[in-house]
């Protein structure tokens, strides 16, 4: 069996939740670097097909049902209920598929190769067995429920849902890092997580740097490093998460909504909502309304 490309093969209508935009860029997964994840129920015609030296690691948990992968080689790791299986950045290709006629219930995430803590230094891959997925399970569905919720505290919990689950699959798999990056790890998400409670503050780099004890070229290496993206980038990202959380869960005007996150111009606003997300926050709120008044019909 030869494996050229990454594919999803995906012929029915499986059950399945792909984490969002929202959920991603959330500060415990933002600093864990998971760039994609979900969960599933999937029939015997499901597949999924990954290449060797992909770039990113692959994470899966079954969780009922059977799943197997098979590598090029032709051999195969079954993965039974309580299996978790972890392909490095370096390992080999193979297919993961269902087994049998049962669902395969299972989760999973990749990870960006420099993922500070969610990293294992076996060059192809690691198994896991015979462990209770359910806390791991209901950490990971909570953060569909609270973006469903969308209330002003859902982003609050998000995070905490992120980082249990986060904490979770360390303790499962005895993953280390190297005590250097696991201090900046944590100092810097402290930072973020004020940043988050106070979004209304302007967080200049001045601000930031202040507040962490840090230099400006300090704070920006801490920043590449870990989440491969600029400190600028991301307080921008934390204010615009919580303007989508404002715009679905009140009426409140554009204005207000821009103050509320340390706007003072809404014109700006605007245009850094359009930036990030590719529309504009009067767009955005006018289809979460059509989405939900679709829910609702009959």
């Amino acid at each position: 069996m030869k494996i050229s490309k990454n594919i999803v093969h995906d012929p029915r209508n499986n059950e399945k939740l792909y984490l969002s935009t929202l959920a991603i860029n959330s500060v415990p997964f933002l600093t864990s670097k998971i760039f994609e994840g979900g969960y599933g129920k999937l029939d015997k015609y499901f597949y999924v097909t990954r290449v060797k030296n992909k770039g990113y690691q692959s994470i899966v948990f079954s969780l009922s049902g059977q799943g197997k992968i098979i590598f090029e080689d032709e051999s195969e790791i079954l993965l039974k209920p309580g299996s978790a299986f972890f392909s490095s950045a370096t390992g080999r290709a193979h297919k993961e598929e269902v087994v049998g006629d049962d669902l395969w219930e299972m989760l999973w995430f990749s990870t960006y190769k420099d993922s500070p803590n969610l990293i294992i230094h076996s060059p192809d891959y690691q198994l896991v067995e015979n462990v209770n997925f359910d806390f791991v399970k209901e950490c990971f569905l909570d953060i569909f429920n609270e973006e469903l919720y969308s209330d002003l505290r859902s982003l609050e919990a998000i995070e905490l849902h992120e980082r249990l689950f986060i904490l979770s699959i360390e303790r499962i798999f005895g993953i280390t890092e190297p005590l250097r990056v696991r201090e900046n790890r944590r100092k810097l998400q402290k930072m973020w997580v004020q940043v988050s409670n106070t979004p209304e503050n302007s967080w200049s780099i001045n601000e930031l740097c202040n507040y962490i004890n840090l230099s400006r070229s300090q704070l920006s290496r801490i920043c590449k490093e870990l989440y491969n993206k600029t400190p600028a980038e991301i307080v921008r990202g934390i204010k615009i998460d919580h303007a989508k959380v404002l715009l679905r869960s009140t009426t409140y005007p554009i204005s207000v909504i821009s103050e509320r996150i340390g706007y003072a111009n809404s014109n700006n606003f605007s245009t850094t909502f359009k930036s990030v997300t590719k529309t504009t926050p009067q767009n955005f709120r006018k289809e979460y309304l059509n989405s939900k008044t679709n829910i609702l019909s009959p």
